[in-house]
Protein backbone atom coordinates (compact mmCIF):
# COMPACT_ATOMS: atom_id res chain seq x y z
CA UNK A 1 0.00 0.00 0.00
CA UNK A 2 1.52 3.47 -0.90
CA UNK A 3 -0.12 6.84 0.44
CA UNK A 4 1.40 10.78 -0.29
CA UNK A 5 0.90 13.92 0.74
CA UNK A 6 -1.16 16.23 -1.24
CA UNK A 7 1.34 18.65 -1.95
CA UNK A 8 3.63 15.71 -3.53
CA UNK A 9 4.54 15.62 -7.37
CA UNK A 10 4.89 12.26 -8.90
CA UNK A 11 8.21 11.68 -10.55
CA UNK A 12 9.80 8.34 -11.50
CA UNK A 13 8.07 5.96 -9.72
CA UNK A 14 6.73 3.26 -11.77
CA UNK A 15 6.70 0.12 -9.51
CA UNK A 16 3.60 -1.79 -8.81
CA UNK A 17 5.81 -4.34 -5.91
CA UNK A 18 6.63 -2.43 -2.68
CA UNK A 19 9.72 -1.62 -1.71
CA UNK A 20 11.91 -3.50 1.52
CA UNK A 21 9.94 -6.39 1.22
CA UNK A 22 6.84 -4.69 2.03
CA UNK A 23 8.41 -3.10 5.23
CA UNK A 24 6.83 0.23 6.00
CA UNK A 25 9.18 2.76 4.35
CA UNK A 26 9.22 6.44 4.83
CA UNK A 27 10.39 7.60 1.27
CA UNK A 28 11.58 11.26 2.67
CA UNK A 29 13.93 9.58 5.64
CA UNK A 30 11.31 10.78 8.23
CA UNK A 31 9.14 13.08 6.61
CA UNK A 32 5.64 10.98 5.43
CA UNK A 33 5.09 12.83 2.65
CA UNK A 34 5.28 9.07 0.83
CA UNK A 35 5.21 5.34 2.71
CA UNK A 36 4.61 2.09 2.00
CA UNK A 37 4.34 -0.71 3.32
CA UNK A 38 2.25 -4.16 3.29
CA UNK A 39 -0.92 -3.80 5.21
CA UNK A 40 0.33 -5.70 8.11
CA UNK A 41 3.16 -3.02 8.77
CA UNK A 42 0.54 -0.34 8.53
CA UNK A 43 -1.37 -1.95 11.10
CA UNK A 44 1.54 -2.07 13.30
CA UNK A 45 3.07 1.51 12.45
CA UNK A 46 -1.31 2.73 13.23
CA UNK A 47 -0.81 1.06 16.65
CA UNK A 48 2.18 2.32 17.23
CA UNK A 49 1.54 6.02 16.16
CA UNK A 50 -1.86 6.02 18.47
CA UNK A 51 -0.29 4.62 21.09
CA UNK A 52 2.38 7.37 21.35
CA UNK A 53 -0.63 9.82 20.14
CA UNK A 54 -1.58 8.83 23.90
CA UNK A 55 1.21 9.22 25.85
CA UNK A 56 1.06 12.33 24.93
CA UNK A 57 -2.28 13.48 25.45
CA UNK A 58 -1.34 15.56 28.25
CA UNK A 59 1.87 16.77 27.24
CA UNK A 60 1.27 19.02 23.97
CA UNK A 61 -1.32 20.30 21.88
CA UNK A 62 0.13 19.77 18.49
CA UNK A 63 1.16 16.10 18.03
CA UNK A 64 1.42 15.34 13.84
CA UNK A 65 2.23 12.03 12.16
CA UNK A 66 5.46 13.33 11.52
CA UNK A 67 6.33 14.52 15.11
CA UNK A 68 4.99 10.51 15.65
CA UNK A 69 7.36 8.87 13.31
CA UNK A 70 10.11 11.36 14.46
CA UNK A 71 9.30 9.89 17.98
CA UNK A 72 9.24 6.23 16.86
CA UNK A 73 12.71 3.88 17.37
CA UNK A 74 15.00 4.42 14.15
CA UNK A 75 14.77 0.43 14.22
CA UNK A 76 11.11 0.61 13.33
CA UNK A 77 10.70 1.83 9.67
CA UNK A 78 12.73 1.83 6.80
CA UNK A 79 14.51 5.82 6.62
CA UNK A 80 14.65 6.19 2.31
CA UNK A 81 15.92 9.13 0.68
CA UNK A 82 13.68 8.79 -2.68
CA UNK A 83 11.73 11.55 -2.47
CA UNK A 84 12.75 15.18 -3.41
CA UNK A 85 12.66 17.42 -0.60
CA UNK A 86 13.60 20.38 1.13
CA UNK A 87 16.36 19.07 2.73
CA UNK A 88 17.50 17.40 -0.21
CA UNK A 89 20.28 20.01 -1.82
CA UNK A 90 18.64 18.51 -5.29
CA UNK A 91 15.66 20.41 -4.11
CA UNK A 92 16.33 23.44 -5.53
CA UNK A 93 16.51 21.57 -9.08
CA UNK A 94 12.74 21.68 -9.18
CA UNK A 95 12.55 25.75 -8.55
CA UNK A 96 15.03 26.59 -11.94
CA UNK A 97 13.68 28.38 -14.83
CA UNK A 98 15.07 25.55 -17.11
CA UNK A 99 15.76 22.12 -17.18
CA UNK A 100 18.73 20.51 -18.81
CA UNK A 101 18.92 16.71 -20.10
CA UNK A 102 21.11 16.41 -16.76
CA UNK A 103 19.00 17.93 -14.29
CA UNK A 104 15.68 16.20 -15.73
CA UNK A 105 17.57 12.89 -15.08
CA UNK A 106 18.44 13.64 -11.74
CA UNK A 107 14.56 14.63 -10.90
CA UNK A 108 13.40 11.78 -12.53
CA UNK A 109 15.35 9.40 -10.62
CA UNK A 110 12.96 10.42 -7.27
CA UNK A 111 9.44 9.02 -6.61
CA UNK A 112 8.10 11.84 -6.18
CA UNK A 113 8.99 16.07 -5.24
CA UNK A 114 7.46 17.17 -2.06
CA UNK A 115 6.35 20.26 -2.05
CA UNK A 116 5.94 21.15 1.44
CA UNK A 117 5.63 24.26 3.61
CA UNK A 118 9.58 24.59 4.17
CA UNK A 119 10.06 24.05 0.20
CA UNK A 120 8.15 27.01 -0.79
CA UNK A 121 9.54 29.31 2.20
CA UNK A 122 12.98 27.99 0.83
CA UNK A 123 12.61 28.26 -2.53
CA UNK A 124 9.66 30.54 -3.19
CA UNK A 125 8.15 33.14 -1.76
CA UNK A 126 5.63 31.64 0.44
CA UNK A 127 2.61 33.56 -0.29
CA UNK A 128 2.54 31.59 -3.51
CA UNK A 129 -0.02 29.65 -3.86
CA UNK A 130 1.62 25.94 -3.55
CA UNK A 131 -1.28 24.82 -6.28
CA UNK A 132 0.32 26.90 -8.44
CA UNK A 133 3.70 26.25 -7.87
CA UNK A 134 2.09 22.42 -7.92
CA UNK A 135 1.09 23.19 -11.69
CA UNK A 136 4.11 25.38 -13.00
CA UNK A 137 6.56 22.40 -12.08
CA UNK A 138 4.55 19.52 -13.60
CA UNK A 139 3.89 21.41 -16.50
CA UNK A 140 7.46 22.31 -16.72
CA UNK A 141 8.55 18.61 -16.19
CA UNK A 142 5.78 17.31 -19.04
CA UNK A 143 7.37 19.79 -21.59
CA UNK A 144 11.21 19.69 -20.86
CA UNK A 145 11.97 16.19 -19.77
CA UNK A 146 9.05 14.37 -21.77
CA UNK A 147 11.83 12.54 -23.92
CA UNK A 148 13.32 10.82 -20.80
Amino acid sequence: WWMSDYDLIPLGLESSKLPNDGRYTVHEYAVPSLVSGSQKEWERIALDITDLGRSMKNKTTLFSDMMALQALPLSSFVHSTNVLGYNEKKGILLFEENYSKIMCETIMMFHGAHLSHEAMKKYKNPKFSRAKVYKEITEKISRECKNL
